[in-house]
C-alpha cells in the first residue's frame, strides 16, 4: 500500500514500506497528487463576476462541472441568503452571509447552481469562480 492516498484526506498518504512489522504509517504530503474527486489539485484560472442584490432569488453561479471552488463576498448592507440549488429564500438557504462576510467553498465540492437573495436590495455579491 505504499504511497496510496487516503480517501477524503487528499494529502494524507498511507505507507507500509520500510516497517519491519508492516505497521501502517500515515504521512502528510505537502502536495497532494489528486483531489478527492481524482482531479489534479489547484485551480488554473478564475472568473470574477458581480451579481446585483435582489429581494427575489437570482443566480449567483450557474452549474459548472469544471468548477474547483468559489468565493462569494456580500458587498451590501443586507443579509445574503445563498442556496446550493434553485430558489433561495430566507427560509430555504445553505449559507447566510451578513453584510461584508465572505463564503469560501471547499475545493471540488459543489458544482451545481448557486442562487441567492437579500433582505433588501442594496449592494452586490462579488463572486470568484475557480476553474
Amino acid at each position: 500500500m505504499a504511497g496510496k492516498l487516503v480517501p477524503h484526506m487528499n494529502n494524507l498518504v498511507a505507507e507500509t514500506a520500510g516497517t519491519p512489522d508492516g505497521a501502517l504509517i500515515l504521512k502528510v504530503s505537502p502536495t497532494p497528487a489528486t483531489n478527492i474527486d481524482g482531479t489534479p489539485p489547484g485551480a488554473s484560472s478564475a472568473t470574477l463576476s458581480n451579481v446585483a442584490s435582489s429581494t427575489s432569488a437570482v443566480t449567483i453561479l450557474a452549474a459548472n462541472a469544471n468548477r474547483k471552488g468559489f468565493l462569494v463576498v456580500n458587498d451590501g448592507t443586507a443579509t445574503l441568503y445563498l442556496k446550493f440549488g434553485t430558489a433561495a429564500a430566507a427560509t430555504s438557504f445553505t449559507v447566510k452571509l451578513s453584510a461584508g462576510q465572505t463564503y469560501e467553498s471547499q475545493t471540488n465540492n459543489y458544482k451545481g447552481i448557486v442562487t441567492g437573495l437579500w433582505d433588501t436590495a442594496n449592494g452586490a455579491a462579488r463572486v470568484t469562480e475557480l476553474l
